[in-house]
């Protein structure tokens, strides 16, 4: 029994180590996947909902109100453009009778 027959013994050793860990690490992550398989499943539903929701809260909701706010800002400007013209005439007045 020399000092090559306890290498060899020890590599041998450290092969079936290394062997048995990944098989051990191997089985592990399989029952962590089948485990998580349902939640992710249940995350993606979730997703898909909030998805769905925000979808119809943009259609129902948010476009009328900015066609609304369209609406409101055309009239405030048209009164806004028709008011200044009344303005304008009224400096006009006030400046000529000077």
């Amino acid at each position: 029994m020399d000092i090559a027959w306890f290498r060899d013994l020890s590599v041998i050793v450290l092969a079936i180590v290394v062997v048995t860990a990944v098989v051990i690490f191997a089985v592990i992550a399989v029952k962590l996947y089948r485990r998580a398989r349902p939640i992710i499943d249940s995350i993606k539903a979730a997703a898909a909902n909030v998805q769905e929701i925000s979808s119809f809260v943009k259609e129902a909701v948010i476009k009328p109100i900015i066609c609304m706010t369209t609406i409101i800002q055309g009239i405030s400007q048209g009164i806004e453009g028709f008011t200044s013209l009344f303005k304008k005439e009224k400096e006009k007045g006030e400046t000529d009778g000077q």
